[in-house]
C-alpha cells in the first residue's frame, strides 16, 4: 500500500517527516485546520501554517494512541506538538519544500509569524528578508544548502541501530559490525557536543579516531588552547618542550620553561614553542570531508562512492587534490562548530557538486568535496579553483591577511611555532 510523505516545521529548525498509509491519512488530517474540497474524491485543502491549538493537540493525542503500535514515530510527532505553546504556529506541507530558497521562506515566514505579525505584514517582511540574503549572492544562486541545528544534541542518519548500515564500510549488523560507539560528526575536540552519526560503525569509528582527525585536532591545537574551544575533557592543554598553554575561564595561562623562547620589544611578545610534530594535509583534508560526508543527508552521498573509498580504505592516494581556504573573522566567534554543506543545483562542470564550509571559534575553512561521479573537473589547476572562488566570493573578500590556503602535500614535519602576543 503507498505511503503518503507528511513534513512539519516547527520554530528554532526543528523538522520531521512521516510517511502514513492512505487508509489512516482522512483520519489523520482530520485532526488540523483543513478543508473538504470534495468528499468524492476524498480531496482536502490543508492550511499549511497550523496554530497548536488545544483543539488540535487532543485529536492528535488520540490519532497516536490509536496507531502508534504501528508507527512509533507518531509519538515523536506528538510529543513535538504537544510542546508547542498553545496558538503557536507550525507548518504542515505534504512534502519536504524543494530548495533552500522555498525552506528559507517557510522558516523566516514562521519566524515572524510566532513573533505576533499577522500574516500580510509577515509576508511583506519575509519577501525583503529573502531578498537581502539572495540577491547578488551567487552562490546561493548555483547551490541548495544544509545547515545541520546544533542547539541541540540531533543523530544524523538512522536512529534505529537495528536498521543501520555504515556509510562508509557499507556494512550493518548482518556483516558483524557493531554501531555501540558515539560517532560524532565532527570531532568532540572542536567543540562539538551535539552532531552524532548514527550510520558510522565501530570499526570506522575507531579508524577515523585514531588514523584521520588527529590530524586535523593537532593543526589547531594552538588555536584551540588559546581561544577555549573545548574537547572531550574540557578547555585542551597543549604540551610543548619549553612551555606549556593552558586555556581557563579566567583567560589564558602561559607556563615558560625556558626564558630563551620569549622575546619583548615593546608591547609585543614573541614566543617560540618548541615541538617536533608531523604534519600531514592530506590527513587533515580527509578530516575535513569526512565531517562532510558525516553530515550529508543520505541522497547526496550516493555519488561519492570514490569519495568515501578514498576517505575509509585510501584508494586514489597519488590523485593531485585541491586546496583549503582558512579565513579569519574578527566579528563572529562560534563556541559549538557550524558546517553548511552546498549541493550543487544544475548539471555544470565549472563547480563541484558538493563544497563546504566549516567554522571553528572564528575560523572559517571552506573546502570540495573530491571524487564525486558528478564532477568532471578535478579543481586542482588553479583556473579551475578561481570559478570556485569567484561563486564563494563572500569568503574571498576576506581581507589578505585573513586568509590563506593549504595545499595538500605529502606529511612534512616542523619544529617550532612561533606566537606573536601583544600587551593589553
Amino acid at each position: 500500500m503507498k505511503n503518503i510523505e507528511f513534513y512539519f516545521k516547527f520554530g528554532g529548525n526543528e523538522t520531521f517527516r512521516l510517511f502514513l498509509p492512505m487508509s489512516v491519512v482522512e483520519e489523520f488530517l482530520q485532526c488540523f485546520e483543513m478543508e473538504v474540497v470534495s468528499s468524492d474524491h476524498k480531496e482536502y485543502s490543508v492550511q499549511s501554517f497550523q496554530k497548536a491549538s488545544v483543539g488540535i493537540k487532543t485529536k492528535l493525542s488520540s490519532f497516536v494512541n490509536q496507531y502508534s503500535n504501528v508507527r512509533p514515530e507518531l509519538n515523536r510527532l506528538n510529543t513535538q506538538v504537544k510542546n508547542l505553546s498553545d496558538n503557536q504556529y507550525f507548518v504542515l506541507l505534504p512534502s519536504e519544500p524543494n530548495g533552500s530558497k522555498l525552506k528559507l521562506y517557510f522558516e523566516i515566514y514562521l519566524d515572524y509569524l510566532n513573533k505576533g505579525y499577522d500574516k500580510e505584514e509577515a509576508l511583506i517582511l519575509v519577501e525583503k528578508e529573502v531578498s537581502r540574503m539572495w540577491d547578488g549572492k551567487k552562490v546561493l544562486q548555483k547551490y541548495d544548502f544544509y545547515i545541520p541545528r546544533t542547539d541541540k544534541r540531533v543523530v544524523l542518519g538512522n536512529r534505529n541501530k537495528d536498521a543501520r548500515c555504515c556509510r562508509f564500510c557499507k556494512k550493518g549488523l548482518s556483516e558483524g559490525v557493531m554501531f555501540t560507539k558515539i560517532a560524532h560528526a565532527i570531532p568532540e575536540a572542536l567543540g562539538n557536543k551535539t552532531l552524532i552519526l548514527g550510520d558510522e560503525c565501530d570499526e570506522c569509528n575507531r579508524y577515523f579516531g585514531d588514523e584521520i582527525e588527529p590530524a586535523l585536532v593537532q593543526y589547531l591545537d594552538l588555536y584551540r588552547a588559546t581561544n577555549g574551544i573545548k574537547g572531550k575533557k574540557g578547555h585542551p592543554k597543549v604540551v610543548f618542550d619549553n612551555c606549556h598553554i593552558q586555556y581557563t575561564e579566567n583567560g589564558t595561562f602561559i607556563i615558560v620553561n625556558d626564558e630563551t623562547a620569549l622575546k619583548k620589544a615593546g608591547d609585543e611578545f614573541t614566543l617560540v614553542l618548541k615541538k617536533q610534530q608531523n604534519i600531514s594535509p592530506k590527513k587533515i583534508y580527509k578530516a575535513l570531508c569526512k565531517i562532510t560526508l558525516s553530515t550529508l543527508h543520505e541522497e547526496d552521498i550516493s555519488s561519492l562512492t570514490d569519495t568515501v573509498r578514498w576517505l575509509r580504505f585510501n584508494e586514489f592516494s597519488f590523485a593531485t587534490l585541491p586546496k583549503i581556504m582558512i579565513g579569519v573573522t574578527e566579528n563572529e566567534f562560534f563556541e559549538e562548530p557550524r558546517i553548511t554543506n552546498y549541493i550543487r543545483i544544475e548539471e555544470c562542470c565549472d563547480l563541484p557538486f558538493i563544497a563546504s564550509e566549516l567554522r571553528v571559534g572564528s575560523l572559517i575553512f571552506l573546502y570540495m568535496i573530491p571524487f564525486s561521479d558528478r564532477d568532471v573537473n578535478s579543481f586542482s589547476d588553479d583556473e579551475e579553483y578561481q570559478v570556485f572562488l569567484d561563486v564563494f566570493d563572500s569568503l574571498n573578500r576576506l581581507d589578505g591577511k585573513f586568509l590563506s590556503f593549504v595545499e595538500i602535500t605529502e606529511e612534512y614535519n616542523i619544529k617550532e611555532r612561533v606566537l606573536n602576543l601583544k600587551k593589553r
